[in-house]
């Protein structure tokens, strides 16, 4: 593995991806980055770059979220990139409209109002062409 931290992500013009990680040992995949594979405690791993858009595995809607929201649900799906299950928010659409495999994308957001040292999170949003894998 690299020596520092590894980024977590990515952004080549409007596309943002995350950066993921491969197990040399058992070739399991995972995001965030990490120093040990959480399937086979291996240290021999390497940075990989996940696809740009990924297939809703399953997700939840929840309603009960603290007074300060201005939010009255939350829509949390997991999200499998190329073999990475990462699990976020879903953000411009309705848990009833989606579906398996439903394609979405990542979208950056600072969550630290400091132009010098930004701090950024995640959430999913519904690609332009959104359906199923095969379609």
């Amino acid at each position: 593995m690299p020596a520092g931290p590894t980024p977590w992500w990515k952004k080549t013009g409007n596309t943002t991806t995350l950066v993921g990680m491969r197990c040399e040992q058992c070739e399991q995949k995972f995001f965030p980055p990490r120093e040990i594979c959480p399937a086979c405690s291996s240290k021999a791993l390497n940075p990989i770059d996940l696809p740009a858009s990924g297939h809703l595995v399953t997700w939840t809607v929840t309603r009960v979220l603290p007074e300060e929201h201005e939010e009255k649900e939350a829509v949390l799906g997991l999200t499998d990139f190329g073999g990475a299950l990462v699990l976020a928010k879903i953000r411009g659409v309705e848990g009833a409209e989606l579906e398996k495999d439903f394609l979405l994308s990542v979208e950056l957001e600072s969550t630290k109002i400091d132009p010098c040292h930004p701090k950024y999170s995640f959430y999913f949003v519904p690609t332009e062409k959104t359906g199923k894998k095969d379609e």
